[in-house]
């Protein structure tokens, strides 16, 4: 455990300065921008401009954290200052990239969807609809983030093994491997046989509060199977296992190659 608050705290100080600047732009957005847009233009409704700032930051914030990860994890293969030298496994060394860029997307959602409570009368809504509307804002959030980091862990991890073979054809390798993926994955057949033990979870729609913006409308939630969502967790696990196994050999290959090029 101290291992892993050690390294924890290595990246706290590696971009703990960048998030509190992302925090302070998150808190001009919300507060200063649609108040200075009301003062130049008394017509202008800072209210409706406020929440689309809240739409607009949440769909930034989980795109940043998905980009901090994967930069965080390039830049130390790169540097190579923590990989090789430590024995902690893989999936603690990349698993606590995710873990903190995590907290920090939760922190910043956070005080982005705070925001909501100062749109004036666009949201209306009582204690109980509100904490259902977080629920999904974080459920999403938290979702499309590990959804989109491993994927990229595995596409970074595959386009490193191609840069060993082909150098910088690699790029051009990649997007096309990825480009076929995405037009065979819309003819495999449905896994119809997992929808078992349904949870109507549809119901929850009705207890969204009410947003007296007609170009606004939410009817989010949707029925799912617990056998079906638990296997997809399970291969969403799997690919992260992946991931990291790939990425540590494509780094012990590059160690290997050193040593041959340089043995001293």
């Amino acid at each position: 455990m101290n291992k892993f608050w050690g390294l924890l705290k290595r990246e706290h100080m590696l971009h703990g300065a960048y998030s509190f600047t992302i925090l302070a732009i998150l808190l001009f957005v919300l507060i200063f921008l649609p108040i200075g847009f009301e003062q130049y233009n008394s017509n202008y409704d800072a209210e409706r401009t406020r929440l689309i700032a809240v739409f607009g930051c949440a769909i930034a914030i989980v795109g940043n954290a998905i980009f901090m990860t994967i930069a965080s994890i390039n830049k130390d293969v790169k540097i190579k200052d923590l990989w090789l030298p430590n024995s902690q496994s893989f999936y603690r060394l990349v698993g606590v990239k995710f873990i903190y860029q995590a907290v920090v997307m939760f922190l910043l959602s956070t005080i982005n969807f705070i925001g909501l409570f100062f749109v004036g009368d666009i949201v209306e809504g009582t204690a109980v609809q509100l904490l259902t509307l977080a629920v999904f804002y974080f459920y999403v959030t938290i979702s499309v983030f590990i959804f989109f980091s491993i994927l990229i862990l595995i596409f970074e991890s595959f386009l490193k093994q191609l840069t060993i073979w082909i150098g910088k054809l690699s790029y051009i390798v990649g997007f096309a491997v990825v480009f076929f993926i995405l037009e065979f994955s819309d003819s495999l057949p449905s896994a119809t046989f997992l929808q078992i033990g349904k949870v109507n979870a549809s119901k929850l729609n009705e207890y969204f509060p009410t947003f007296n913006d007609s170009s606004i409308y939410l009817d989010a939630f949707m029925d799912f199977y617990i056998v079906e969502e638990l296997f997809y967790i399970g291969v969403f696990a799997l690919l992260y296992v992946i991931g990291c196994k790939w990425l540590e050999r494509v780094i012990t290959r590059w160690r290997w190659i050193l040593q041959k090029i340089a043995p001293f």
